[in-house]
Order: C-alpha cells, then sequence, then structure tokens
C-alpha cells in the first residue's frame, strides 16, 4: 500500500518511517504540510493517507481529509492525533489512531480500509 503521512513535527515522521521500515507492507511518504500533502496527490497515485489532526496553518487535518475524501474517495483515510478525538474532526476518517502508536495499531488503522476502497486499489 502506498501511504501519504502528513504531520509538521519532524521527529514524528522520522518515528513512523522506522516504523513502517521494519514492517515492510507499505510504502510510506512522509511529509510536513498539508501544501506538499496536496503537490504530492497531484502528481502520485497513493493508496491511503494517515493525518495529523492539528497542522499549522490554514487548513486543519481534518480539512485535509475532507478534501482527500472529495478529490480522491477511493483513498483510506486515517486521522492521527495525540489527543483524544471525537466528534466532526473524525467524521472523514476511516480509521482513528492515537499518537505514540505501535506499528500494530499502525498496521490495524491501514488494515481497516472499508471493504469497497480495499476492493478500488
Amino acid at each position: 500500500m502506498h501511504v501519504l503521512l502528513v504531520d509538521d513535527e519532524e521527529h514524528v515522521l522520522r518515528a513512523f518511517s522506522r516504523l513502517f521500515r521494519r514492517h515492510a507492507r507499505h510504502q510510506l511518504v512522509p511529509v510536513q504540510s498539508v501544501a506538499d500533502a496536496l503537490a504530492l496527490l497531484e502528481s502520485q497515485p497513493f493508496d491511503a493517507a494517515i493525518v495529523d489532526r492539528n497542522m499549522p496553518g490554514d487548513t486543519t487535518g481534518p480539512q485535509l481529509l475532507a478534501i482527500i475524501a472529495a478529490r480522491w474517495p477511493h483513498m483510506h483515510r486515517v486521522l492521527c492525533s495525540g489527543d483524544v478525538m471525537r466528534g466532526p474532526d473524525t467524521r472523514l476518517a476511516h480509521a482513528v489512531v492515537l499518537k505514540p502508536a505501535t506499528a500494530e495499531e499502525l498496521e490495524a488503522a491501514l488494515d481497516s480500509a472499508p471493504t469497497e476502497l480495499a476492493a478500488a486499489s
């Protein structure tokens, strides 16, 4: 699975990248901004996105998930945060992961893709 990771914290990108290298089922592409994420989404196909809720700037993580849902509806969407999440922030996410996440939690979130998404990939 080709996975886009969007988080503004460098140490989170490094930690998740290490986890994914050890568990080579997925190819992870880490970016630190919503603008970089959108540029990559325009230029190459992804199967899933793991997006931090608290992104700096004009576009939040949930807003990025809304853009992804509208423009790339086939993508599996995972929302990630260090805070407990409920309510409207999570409505466009197929899965929610709390940081710090283990490799098993990330795998489970990615493996939870709805059947119609998995069939479209």
